[in-house]
């Protein structure tokens, strides 16, 4: 029997819990979705209700999730694969429960909230903790939990900036000069995660997004959000070593150190390439960082010694053990795509890319959902490029995506407005 009543108070409950906590670190995202579970196990039949009808999301998602079980098959890190597999399952459990507890405006509303709290909270902790703590000099050392992975979380934490910077500039004075005190922190935290592809990303769409709005007061707030950065980065020279990134930015800059990371990436791509070309239906969720590379041992010494220089050290030895370890990340999304799923697996993700545009076209939704959607899109599919993110929390923001725009469809007929 499928439950049609609206969601209880317990259940919101548990679902305001789990949008707080979420970007709080994989170990309590865990935990939140356990707490989540007896939600999970009562409304899931209801999402899948819902979600039946839409053909071309259940096409698309399952052959992504599809061709994933299967590449598990061959894995040769089977237990790994299967890792792979629980964070798709999480992921697509919370967007179908998303589709049921998001009907409404006002919890959607309260959930963008709630969800950009979690990460303004985490934002002011982890900068107290690296500008006053002098043995804790980079956020890796300082955080275990989501923040600790740079890259993609640059990704999350600028997607929730832009969007409450964009709703910031629709607003009266008044009604949103609190939205500052989420917005300075997240902003100030993209200078130790350090990650440039986010940042020109960011830049970028958001002179574009301006230019087709016409919105002057965006280009205004953009500018201010970047000179609120560069002003940062300027007067506390003194805390450069507290923020990896900026110490390595002051070395490049007085010709005390290059910039290998591009490098780097060019010579693991390669051996993506390589690795693919001999398995051209995919390693297996998450095996690129697992696979035995002996053999490519000869091709890695001739075409990576920058990548190896990095990763064991200028004069380490290097055991054919502990080869893989070149491979635990691909810097890319679409190169782990690749190797992990071949080309099928790769243009099985472009599809989940497309998806929600796909979804807004023709749709009536409201103008701010409208800009969530273009912003998680669009820093998904450029942050991707350099950055690993459409995995573990990452892929839950784009289930949580795609239930919202399958809710709006189904809640907004043609001409009206929620």
């Amino acid at each position: 029997m499928v439950s049609r009543a609206p969601p209880e108070r317990w259940e919101r409950a548990l679902w305001y819990a789990f949008l707080l906590a979420w970007m709080q670190g994989m170990a309590l995202l865990n935990v939140a979705w356990g707490l989540l579970l007896p939600v999970l196990l009562r409304r899931l039949p209801e999402a899948w209700r819902q979600l039946r009808p839409r053909r071309m999301v259940v096409a698309v998602v399952g052959a992504y999730l599809g061709w994933r079980i299967l590449t598990t098959l061959w894995a040769d890190a089977p237990r790994q694969a299967m890792v792979g597999l629980f964070d798709d399952a999480r992921a697509l459990t919370i967007g179908l429960v998303a589709l049921v507890m998001l009907e409404h405006r006002r919890e959607r509303v309260r959930a963008a909230w709630l969800s950009f709290a979690g990460v303004a909270l985490l934002s002011w902790w982890s900068l107290a903790c690296q500008l006053t703590d002098a043995g804790l000099r980079t956020t890796g050392h300082t955080i275990y939990g989501t923040f600790a992975h740079l890259n993609y979380s640059a990704t999350y934490s600028m997607i929730a900036m832009l969007i409450m910077l964009h709703q910031l500039t629709r607003m009266a004075w008044r009604q949103g000069r609190w939205m500052i005190a989420g917005i300075v922190p997240i902003a100030a935290m993209q200078i130790p995660l350090g990650s440039r592809t986010v940042l020109l990303a960011a830049l970028i769409g958001c002179l574009l997004f301006a230019l087709w709005r016409r919105q002057r007061r965006v280009v205004l707030a953009l500018a201010g959000a970047g000179l609120l950065m560069g002003g940062l980065a300027w007067s506390v020279p003194h805390w450069t070593g507290q923020f990896s990134s900026l110490s390595a930015i002051e070395g490049q800059l007085q010709g005390r150190r290059t910039m290998p990371s591009l490098q780097i990436r060019l010579e693991i791509w390669g051996l993506l390439v390589q690795i693919t070309r001999d398995h051209p239906w995919g390693l297996g969720p998450r095996n690129h960082g697992y696979i035995d590379l002996r053999p490519y041992r000869g091709w890695i010494e001739q075409h990576m010694p920058t990548a190896l220089s990095a990763t064991f050290g200028a004069d380490a030895e290097v055991t054919e053990e502990r080869l893989h370890l070149l491979l635990y990340d691909p810097h890319s999304q679409y190169m782990e795509a690749l190797v992990d799923g071949g080309i099928v697996g790769l243009l099985s993700l472009l599809a989940m890319l497309a998806l929600p545009v796909v979804l807004a076209r023709g749709s009536d939704m409201p103008d701010e959902l409208f800009v969530a959607a273009l912003i998680v899109c669009w820093m998904y599919a450029w942050s991707g490029l350099t950055v690993t993110i459409f995995h573990q929390a990452g892929l839950i923001i784009y289930f949580l995506l795609l239930a919202l725009l399958l809710r709006e469809r189904k809640e907004c007929p043609q001409g009206e407005r929620p």
